[in-house]
């Protein structure tokens, strides 16, 4: 079975077994995906994901928008099934494999032991995981958040 890679740092990027994946033209359906990636440990509600991507439009229209970004998501990632619905909660499917750049750099990094070679390569390795900002080019309130967690980390 394959692989989607994603890449966060320096912005969005998918691929399965090295192919990239359809592009996401519109921002919001990219960062809501991000944001639905990088919080899979998680279920979300639809609730609070319209309001955390479209605060200051009223409750209708914003669960109209999240539902157009949804299908913009579906479609661009077929035929790979990687969100699931229960009801009126969203999740990346635990089961699919990911490989998440941010991830592998938050784990790389807190690992313990702060001497030897075997550090010196997990060093190493943070460093060129970070390969620019985390999601370069957005500025939704939970990417500064995310954004300052791991320049600080990699600082």
């Amino acid at each position: 079975m394959g692989v989607l890679r994603v890449t966060l740092f320096g912005g969005l990027a998918l691929s399965w077994d090295g192919v990239p994946t359809g592009l996401l033209t519109s921002a919001t359906a990219r960062s809501l995906l991000a944001y639905l990636i990088a919080y899979r440990q998680r279920s979300h509600t639809r609730d609070f994901l319209a309001g955390t991507f479209w605060p200051d439009l009223p409750e209708v229209v914003a669960r109209r928008r999240l539902s157009q970004a949804l299908w913009h998501i579906h479609r661009s990632l077929q035929p790979l099934s990687v969100l699931l619905s229960q009801g009126d909660s969203l999740q990346v499917d635990l089961q699919f494999p990911l490989w998440i750049d941010s991830e592998e750099f938050t784990s790389a990094c807190s690992q313990p032991g702060n001497s030897g070679p075997e550090a010196l390569s997990r060093l190493e390795n943070c460093i060129e995981l970070y390969t620019g900002e985390f999601m370069a080019g957005y500025y939704d309130d939970w990417v500064l958040q995310e954004r300052e967690r791991l320049r600080n980390q990699y600082l």
